[in-house]
């Protein structure tokens, strides 16, 4: 089976999944048909894709109707994508062939599948969410006590993954990508994630109008139809105020290596047949790999998103503040997602707060007695 892309009738590039013999799985391309109909990002559907393919694959190694599954045969589904090679028994632990987090993705891809064809007459109910009152233990709103009543959807197959600290880095290895830079536009590139926190599918949808260097701002509009596929995570338009500094590498970038390039996008191809062109997500990539493998420190963009994140909130940002600045819907994601804190964090607040060592009581009465 393959995950093969398409294009719709509106002319917009998506997700197909294909049988050995060439031929669309009808229930896959209903449901990824539905998907684009809701706009959802096409990175999104071809992750749904690649999901759904594994999920058909399990499907024929059990020799299952997708119809006719139960949920015990979707509990098998989390076994099979563990084991380490088909049809393997090993009497030691293997290693996982996937993450939880990359198992849980695909189960929830599996159960939105199922939730559509329900919604659809297709299948019988599979019982794959259970409902309870909406209590959050970690956050509790004003008056949360009268919601006694609100009640949440949760799905059945979910497994729990370990929580992981958002990776950061440190401003000497920022400094060396930098200097391993040949262009402006990759330099602009790396200043621009680490000061704004912009996603990547942000940044590579930006245009020229999108900046406003009379008033140090960068405009975020999420739109729907850019060359390069790029998509913005939020439907909301948001402005991010920059430095001057910024804005002047900017300009400095337009007037040395665009001066003869005719593009509405900021980032773009330099040279070769591309050469005018918005850069790809791919472009990225391998510039990101390039440059790690060049200062021996790995990298991602994203890594610079949580860096900007986690530096906002020790210099004293409040966290309404670093939510807008991030676009999280909710304030709750940005108190999860970033107040970890480093052995760091807490001796310069004990430093700063001069807290009294009962300890020093100790050492001074010893002092004392001789």
């Amino acid at each position: 089976m393959k995950v093969m892309p398409i294009i719709m009738q509106d002319g917009v590039k998506a997700w197909g999944v294909f049988d050995t013999a060439g031929g669309a799985v009808i229930s896959i391309s209903q449901y990824l048909s539905y998907l684009h109909n809701l706009q959802k990002s096409p990175n999104t559907i071809r992750a749904y894709a690649h999901h759904l393919k594994h999920y058909w694959q399990y499907l024929q190694d059990k020799e299952l109707n997708w119809t006719k599954v139960k949920l015990d045969h979707l509990a098998g589904f989390i076994t099979w994508l563990r084991s380490p090679a088909k049809d393997v028994i090993t009497i030691h632990q293997a290693t996982s062939k996937r993450t939880e987090s990359s198992i849980n993705a695909a189960l929830a891809a599996v159960t939105a599948f199922y939730k559509f064809h329900e919604q659809m007459g297709n299948v019988e109910n599979l019982d794959l969410y259970s409902t309870k009152i909406a209590i959050n233990p970690k956050y509790k709103s004003f008056l949360n006590h009268l919601n006694t009543t609100r009640l949440a959807k949760t799905r059945t197959l979910k497994i729990k993954v370990p929580v992981k600290l958002p990776r950061t880095v440190d401003r000497q290895f920022i400094e060396q990508l930098l200097e391993s830079c040949y262009y402006l536009r990759d330099k602009l590139l790396i200043c621009m994630l680490y000061e704004t926190g912009m996603r990547i599918g942000q940044l590579l949808g930006l245009r020229h109008a999108d900046i406003q260097s009379w008033d140090n701002e960068i405009q975020l509009i999420p739109r729907f139809n850019n060359e390069n596929e790029s998509r913005s995570k939020s439907n909301r338009a948001n402005i991010l105020p920059v430095s001057p500094s910024l804005i002047k590498l900017y300009t400095n970038y337009v007037l040395s290596e665009l001066e003869d390039i005719e593009s509405e996008y900021v980032f773009v191809c330099l040279k070769g047949q591309k050469r005018g062109r918005p850069l790809h997500y791919t472009a990225i990539q391998d510039l990101f790999k390039r440059l790690s493998n060049a200062i021996g420190c790995k990298i991602t963009p994203h890594m610079m998103r949580h860096t900007h994140a986690t530096e906002l909130i020790q210099q004293g940002w409040d966290m309404a503040l670093v939510q807008k600045r991030l676009e999280h819907l909710s304030i709750q994601t940005t108190i999860n997602t970033y107040t970890h804190l480093s052995s760091k964090d807490l001796k310069d607040a004990l430093k700063k707060h001069q807290i009294r060592s009962l300890a020093d009581e100790c050492v001074d009465s010893r002092d004392h007695s001789r």
